[in-house]
């Protein structure tokens, strides 16, 4: 991924958010009778790059026991700048760095290990996840950054957490976009300076206004929304949605009998657009959510 991205010196070691932090409410119990997470994932160097600077995690738990915490999902997606090694690497780092974060302090409170410490809201862990991805880029790979948008399933509930250029969509009957692109061309869109028609011919459509690495202080964005019954999450990078516009991901997915298959399908479609960038999907759908 080639992004050129905005960067200003504002302090360093942001301190992690306080247990007092504003978020959404603390984690509550569920209903018995888990659903079943069905995964896709699709990851492909494209046809114009020589190496993937993209990174998938996607991680599923599930208690069958006499719980009042069943289940959760992780999926991330994070998409890398600063040339194919650098991007690489802290694509990789920034991923693996957040879900680090989220697995100790998630599910320890998921598996019921706690003890005696203050329970930190969902958005708090988040954020936290969001400031150790940051720091790690900035320390080990100073001069790369990436994108990252992860989003944390639990009680019926879709908590995300975004920055950059990645996006979310949630897709059933129509498809629609919960993430908003941190981009020099999206803030052009939001003044009125170009159309979204003209955003797709726009020569700096790759500039990002934030991201992971570009400095101390980071802005992600926190999103919480119910997961619809019979909707499907998908994760991508701008290698899948810059291509393909959204009428075909929709009828791609629609016409799709698993994650894996529509995860396959829409890689496809990419690189027969053209596949000018690295390609990197996730597809999530819950069978039995009531």
């Amino acid at each position: 991924m080639s992004k050129a991205a905005e960067a200003s010196s504002l302090s360093p070691d942001t301190p992690p958010p306080s247990a007092d932090a504003p978020g959404p409410e603390k984690i509550v119990a569920l209903s018995s009778g888990p659903p079943i997470f069905h995964v896709g994932i699709g990851h492909d160097v494209g046809r114009v790059r020589t190496a993937n600077e993209d990174s998938l995690i996607a991680l599923t738990g599930l208690q069958q026991a006499d719980s009042t915490l069943p289940y959760f999902g992780l999926f991330i997606v994070a998409d890398g700048m600063g040339g194919h090694e650098l991007g690489e690497r802290a694509s990789r780092l920034a991923a693996q760095t957040f879900a680090r974060h989220v697995l100790t302090h998630f599910t320890t409170l998921w598996l019921g290990g706690a003890g005696g410490e203050e329970q930190l809201s969902i958005q708090e862990i988040l954020q936290g996840a969001m400031i150790a991805a940051n720091q790690a880029v900035l320390r080990h790979f100073p001069g790369s950054g990436t994108t990252l948008t992860a989003a944390l399933m639990f009680s019926n509930q879709l908590f995300l957490a975004h920055v950059g250029d990645s996006r979310a969509y949630m897709v059933g009957p129509e498809i629609k976009q919960v993430t908003r692109d941190h981009s020099l061309v999206q803030r052009l869109i939001d003044i009125g300076q170009i159309s979204p028609d003209e955003a797709t011919r726009f020569a700096q459509r790759n500039v990002l206004l934030r991201a992971i690495g570009q400095t101390d202080e980071l802005e992600p964005e926190f999103l919480t929304l119910p997961w619809e019954p019979g909707a499907r999450l998908m994760l991508c990078s701008d290698g899948l949605w810059g291509p393909i516009d959204d009428a075909r991901l929709q009828e791609t997915m629609a016409n799709s009998a698993t994650p894996q298959a529509a995860c396959d399908a829409l890689v496809q479609l990419a690189n027969a657009a053209g596949g000018p960038d690295n390609i990197s999907v996730i597809c999530v759908e819950l069978a039995g959510l009531r």
